[in-house]
């Protein structure tokens, strides 16, 4: 750039030269920071409407996820809610807790029965576009599974995590 800015100033009008550069520099990067930022914009929307999509389907509803935290901190939670949604899951109510998207390691689902658990916990792992309504269906069998497998004594309340 400096020294497309020295030619600039030693050839003709530099005041001229100089502005037509940044012009031209302007609708390029201009261009790309456009590009970038309705991109991102366009992924959040997508994985917005997903959920709202699966929500709708399923007659399940958001919840505030701190709301969530402090009124369920004692069911043994795998960790800070992204997201939870709440109503009939597996014939009984419960939330269905996220802690992320499923890109991440370490992201998890978990399901919760009441305020002291019952809570059963797994990975949630997902392939390459994200979350789909047919992996969260294998999740969502794999914990109601856990649940009822459970001893008796964690099934009460103590709340078990299966990892």
């Amino acid at each position: 750039g400096g020294g497309i800015y020295g030619l600039l100033l030693t050839v003709g009008d530099p005041l001229t030269n100089v502005l037509i550069y940044q012009a031209l520099l302007l609708v390029v990067i201009g261009f790309f920071r456009f590009r970038y930022v309705s991109n991102d914009i366009a992924k959040k929307a997508s994985a917005e409407a997903f959920w709202q999509g699966y929500e709708r389907d399923r007659g399940l509803r958001e919840v505030a996820p701190l709301r969530f935290s402090a009124e369920y901190a004692e069911a043994d939670l795998p960790g800070k809610p992204v997201r939870v949604l709440e109503g009939v899951i597996g014939g009984l109510p419960g939330l269905l807790m996220l802690t992320g998207d499923g890109r991440k390691r370490g992201d998890r689902v978990a399901l919760v029965r009441g305020p002291k658990g019952p809570t059963a916990v797994t990975e949630f792992n997902c392939s390459a576009p994200g979350a789909s309504t047919a992996a969260l269906d294998e999740h969502i069998a794999t914990l109601l599974l856990d649940l009822e497998t459970a001893p008796p004594a964690t099934r009460s309340g103590a709340g078990a995590s299966p990892g």
